[in-house]
């Protein structure tokens, strides 16, 4: 979870950079004699902020980092050599962006585990998306940013909703009800994985071969346009169309 990378990089914070380098298309230079304003997250992305701008790190599927030692024959898509320390950034997406952090994807308000986040808001952009399916709009980082699969599909069965229903046909209180419980398992994952814990054990439905509840088969599939794989219950879930 990118939050607990930015906690454990926020030693990092007003340190200067002696040197950056990589493979990232951005000018890798501009941080040369910089300090590091601050180091946070938003959804999944790692802000690194400067004084004019801010770097974005997206992670995607098999991004890491790593802190004063190198991946042997690897060039980094970002490193930084700072006065104390270095940074390494690899298989990831980085970008420059001047200036503030506009925009809904650099919302702090609809960051899931994010102090600042509100319910309310969260309802009212899924409710611009009526024709949607949930399993997309709960995936799409512009209303549920720092929601991954794992968190669309336990958030759906808490929820006991089918993955498949269609935005404007769940009623408004179910969509609260889920709003509430994405957030409360995604802060429960942010927990145990900050305390370094297997979580296989907090899953309910994701990769469960039987419903807890039902003890029916768990159905698993690719749904919406996404197409992402879903597990989930036919009989407690109920599909909304």
């Amino acid at each position: 979870m990118v939050r607990i990378v930015s906690e454990r990089l926020s030693a990092f914070q007003g340190k200067r950079v002696v040197k950056s380098f990589g493979s990232a298309r951005i000018q890798a230079p501009r941080m040369n004699s910089l300090v590091i304003r601050e180091i946070f997250s938003r959804g999944k992305q790692l802000i690194i902020a400067f004084p004019d701008f801010h770097v974005r790190i997206h992670f995607m599927m098999y991004g890491s980092w790593r802190v004063d030692e190198e991946r042997p024959g690897v060039t980094p898509r970002l490193g930084l050599d700072l006065e104390d320390g270095k940074l390494r950034f690899y298989n990831c997406s980085v970008r420059i962006i001047d200036g503030g952090l506009t925009g809904p994807a650099f919302d702090p308000e609809i960051d899931v585990t994010g102090p600042s986040w509100k319910k309310d808001k969260v309802i009212a952009l899924t409710l611009q998306k009526p024709d949607e399916l949930i399993c997309d709009v709960l995936m799409d980082q512009e209303i549920y940013a720092g929601v991954g699969n794992m968190i669309k599909n336990e958030a759906l069965f808490d929820a006991r909703i089918h993955p498949m229903s269609v935005v404007a046909a769940i009623p408004r209180d179910g969509l609260s009800d889920l709003a509430q419980r994405t957030r409360e398992f995604a802060l429960r994952l942010y927990e145990v994985e900050k305390a370094g814990k297997g979580f296989g054990g907090i899953f309910g439905i994701y990769r469960k071969p039987r419903c807890p509840a039902s003890g029916d088969r768990v159905i698993t599939k690719n749904t919406g346009e996404r197409n992402r794989v879903s597990y989930f219950c036919p009989k407690c879930q109920v599909l909304y169309r």
